[in-house]
């Protein structure tokens, strides 16, 4: 598959940290390796952060921006990456079509960010390890599960682990 760049959604300390939110660490670390693999193909990757950086949101997490092949960051305000932001024009001037997407805060963010690729006319390509969402003790982990992982099962192309995404790269 040609035309492929890599979108990583909220891997910053102030997402993955949220006062009162649960996150499942082991699952959080899993996650973090499979999107080290995943950058590891030398595509195009985009680390889309928190553009409030006075909030304390922090930049994305070192281990996964050093992973990152020529990475590039984009400052968003909104959940979604591509409203009001230059994704959607830096990712046309490459001649991208598929996006393989990962991040956390899934129930939002990488939920939003999804339905925009799509709306814009993006193959959107995940897998079960590289979204997540808060711990099921956490009442997003509900809307998580109910709502927005069968949409990506549903929407996207949708796979267990992120070997079987590289393979379709």
């Amino acid at each position: 598959m040609t035309h492929v760049a890599i979108i990583v959604v909220d891997m910053i300390p102030g997402c993955i940290n949220e006062k009162d939110r649960i996150r499942d660490l082991e699952e959080l670390a899993r996650q973090i390796e499979s999107i080290k693999k995943l950058a590891s193909t030398k595509k195009p990757t985009y680390l889309i952060e928190y553009g409030r950086l006075e909030l304390g949101y922090g930049h994305t997490l070192p281990e996964i921006t050093r992973a990152a092949h020529d990475p590039r960051v984009v400052y968003k305000k909104w959940d979604s990456a591509f409203y009001d932001t230059t994704l959607d024009e830096q990712l046309r001037a490459r001649g991208t079509q598929h996006i393989a997407l990962c991040g956390i805060n899934t129930s939002a963010c990488v939920y939003y960010t999804a339905r925009d690729a799509q709306r814009l006319g993006y193959n959107v390509i995940t897998s079960r390890d590289l979204i997540s969402d808060f711990e099921w003790k956490d009442p997003a982990w509900k809307r998580f599960k109910d709502h927005e992982l069968p949409y990506f099962e549903r929407e996207t192309t949708f796979f267990e682990r992120v070997e079987e995404v590289i393979a379709q790269l």
